[in-house]
């Protein structure tokens, strides 16, 4: 029997339904395959970094991985639209900073040359049962917890003593001095001081994130060192390992 009238028209509408919902599942599916992709990449990353056939990322590993690509991908869209702009010049003051190079990767020595500070950088990790973080003296460490140093975007945490081998004179800087993350692959990611303040040892807010890239130093401070000093410093400059040897 041949449908006719209304009746074929709404058929006909049924069909483009479907349609329509065939093309949102396929889009889903896409979007879940790419999302996979992400995640395969990110494991194996992490597998090539720790060189190690029982090690597996945790979940803040692999979110931390995929948070990362995510942000390059942004970030080389920010800086295509940026360069249509005849008035383009750098801005490390605005999230997704465009640059010639997209440095990321763990710190692994740390200056302030006008104070006179020259750390190397280890990874520093909270421990659950004391709940101490990883502390040492005549080195500084980066908290793990936080963002991994980028010219992208985030707050990276680096923390040391209150001593005169580590951070003790971090407290005669002054607003606009340098500070410079040497980076393992080589790379330099340099920083202007502009503020601080003193916190409690339970503040956690040092571990937000940010959408411009930031490095926030820790140490201790006051009577029986029971607060905590933060200093903030904004990204200024970006050299990529391969300007460094010029």
């Amino acid at each position: 029997m041949k449908l006719s009238g209304k009746h074929g028209l709404g058929k006909e509408s049924k069909m483009q339904s479907l349609n329509k919902i065939l093309q949102r599942t396929k889009t889903i599916l896409s979007l879940l395959a790419f999302l996979s992709v992400l995640v395969f990449i990110a494991v194996a990353a992490n597998h090539l970094e720790h060189n190690s056939p029982l090690y597996m990322p945790n979940a803040n590993e692999i979110k931390a991985d995929i948070s990362y690509l995510s942000a390059q991908a942004k970030g080389r869209i920010h800086a295509f639209q940026k360069r249509s702009s005849p008035n383009y010049t750098k801005d490390f003051t605005q999230p997704l900073v465009d640059d010639e190079e997209t440095i990321y990767g763990k710190a692994v020595q740390i200056s302030i040359p006008s104070v006179g500070i020259d750390l190397n950088v280890l990874e520093g990790s909270y421990d659950n049962d004391s709940k101490e973080w990883t502390i040492d003296d005549g080195v500084a460490f980066w908290a793990n917890l936080s963002d991994l140093p980028s010219n992208l975007k985030g707050n990276t945490l680096i923390y040391a003593h209150n001593r005169t081998d580590a951070f003790y004179y971090t407290k005669n800087m002054k607003k606009g001095d340098l500070i410079i993350l040497t980076l393992e692959d080589g790379s330099q990611l340099t920083y202007e001081y502009f503020d601080d303040e003193i916190v409690s040892p339970e503040n956690s807010s040092v571990f937000q994130t940010k959408d411009i890239p930031r490095l926030t130093l820790l140490t201790c401070n006051g009577d029986m060192s029971l607060k905590r000093r933060l200093i903030y410093a904004k990204l200024v400059d970006a050299t990529p390992a391969n300007n460094n040897d010029k």
